[in-house]
């Protein structure tokens, strides 16, 4: 339990604030969907998921990939002029796309379906400004502007659920107004990153510098990026259509929970990848790759550690979280939930790895490992949700996750990357993980405890989180376990 303590203790302000900001948006996000279930239902919620589904898929394209080459690498210049080229061409880019698209958007549904035609250009938009806010939160990112980034971050989160918030209260909403206020705070977030910016004299309004070649310096840069969200798209987001096509809006609302269950898992990942980038640039700069080896050892170690816990933490939380979220009473076995939690954790695990590959000028690997997982899962996804339903998708989301990061940890090693982090932290926390999940197990199939559902969960959690913790310092401070 020390350990955990320590840990939190030893963070730096700024990833503290990292910390609350994920949790008030994860909180806010679960808040939102309890607020979109008891106005519209689970019908109107599953086509709301449907709708995610498809702004995500067009993001992609909107992005160009821009927030990943030109804005991620301007940590390298203080340039106002410069810097203040670059975002502006970012911006006029993704403008002349966005309506490059509407006219596509609105010629298709004019002549095929009328009736979705505002539906279609309100998702449209709601994508261009996820595009948009992703703009400025790199700036932010790349400039280091940590605590400007989690104050923007909350203010995003708790802006839109009080708008639902009231919007509920005067009975006046629906999916199209909900899309709206989506696009208004989205807009509204981007444009007070700005103001900061401008404020920090990072950047400022007068262009002096002349275009440059847009194609060869932004395009085609972006073209990689582009490719991987695609290819993400397929193995994160395309189960929900065809869950969707084949299934009940109920199931389809199930599934989509427990995936924003689990992206609790990604938020504490990018509390400890937010930064990793730049910095394992700035060291590749200097040869400095003991340290960049060092590096990526200490996040994952935290990062595997907290998340074990998080997940013990999790799947006795989510029959409770899910019943809440869907004012419905939702019964799946436990291994679904852990399934679908470790698909998610086997992902993260990878991020160094990947970002070792980008700063070796191997991003093609991470391209095309990313298009064959991604071309699997979706094919691998028609074939057993029709026949297994959920455990089909769940099954599919295992081994494109899981077997995606052992090819890109194998082709790190062949590269160069040294270190023997995943054998000895996987090991460590493997057996007080298993320890303190049985325990559960025992203790939810015996009814030892009966004091209401919620006070179950919580007397529950905080056994097996000391279980862990104890058996997790026993193994450490007698060496039970050598590398």
């Amino acid at each position: 339990m020390f350990d955990l303590v320590n840990i939190f203790q030893n963070l730096s302000k700024s990833i503290k604030l990292r910390f609350v900001s994920e949790l008030i948006t994860k909180l806010s996000n679960f808040l939102i969907v309890i607020v979109i279930t008891r106005s519209l239902g689970i019908e109107d919620y599953g086509f709301y998921v449907i709708l995610l589904t498809i702004i995500y898929g067009i993001l992609p394209f909107l992005s160009l990939g821009l927030n990943s080459t030109v804005i991620k690498k301007l940590s390298s210049t203080d340039d106002v002029d410069e810097i203040t080229t670059k975002i502006f061409n970012c911006l006029k880019l993704k403008i002349l796309f966005f309506l490059f698209l509407l006219i596509i958007v609105l010629s298709f549904l004019s002549f095929q379906f009328k009736e979705n035609l505002l539906i279609g250009v309100l998702a449209l938009i709601s994508s261009f400004s996820i595009s948009l806010q992703m703009i400025f939160f790199e700036v932010l990112r790349s400039k280091y502007l940590s605590n400007n980034f989690s104050y923007l971050q909350i203010l995003d989160s708790i802006l839109f659920l009080i708008l639902l918030l009231f919007m509920h209260e005067i009975k006046f909403i629906n999916i199209e107004l909900i899309l709206i206020v989506f696009i208004i705070v989205k807009i509204f977030i981007s444009a007070s990153i700005f103001l900061i910016l401008k404020r920090k004299s990072i950047i400022k309004l007068n262009l002096t510098r002349q275009p440059t070649n847009l194609i060869k310096n932004y395009i085609k840069p972006g073209i990689i990026f582009v490719i991987l969200g695609i290819s993400d798209w397929f193995i994160n987001f395309s189960d929900k259509l065809i869950i969707g096509y084949y299934l009940d809006s109920l199931q389809l609302s199930v599934y989509f929970t427990i995936g924003l269950i689990s992206s609790s898992i990604l938020s504490l990942g990018s509390i400890y990848w937010w930064e990793l980038l730049p910095k394992l640039n700035e060291y590749q700069s200097k040869n400095q790759y003991d340290k960049i080896f060092k590096l990526i050892k200490g996040r994952n170690e935290s990062f595997i550690y907290l998340s074990n816990i998080l997940i013990i933490i999790l799947i006795i939380f989510s029959p409770l979280i899910q019943g809440l979220m869907l004012n419905e009473n939702i019964k799946l076995e436990i291994f679904f939930y852990l399934f679908f939690f470790m698909s998610i954790f086997f992902h993260q695990i990878s991020t160094g790895w990947e970002f070792f590959c980008y700063i070796e000028d191997k991003g093609s690997f991470v391209l095309k490992n990313s298009v064959f997982w991604g071309i699997f899962s979706f094919i691998l996804y028609f074939i057993l949700i029709p026949i297994y339903g959920m455990y089909g998708a769940l099954i599919t989301l295992f081994l494109s996750k899981t077997f995606s990061s052992l090819c890109l940890k194998k082709f790190a090693n062949k590269n160069g990357y040294k270190d023997k982090i995943i054998a000895r932290s996987l090991l460590n926390y493997l057996i007080p993980f298993i320890f303190s999940l049985s325990l559960f197990i025992i203790l939810n199939s015996l009814k030892l405890i009966n004091l209401g559902e919620f006070l179950n969960s919580v007397l529950c959690a905080f056994i097996c989180i000391i279980c862990f913790c104890k058996i997790d310092n026993l193994i450490k401070n007698n060496n039970l376990l050598k590398f």
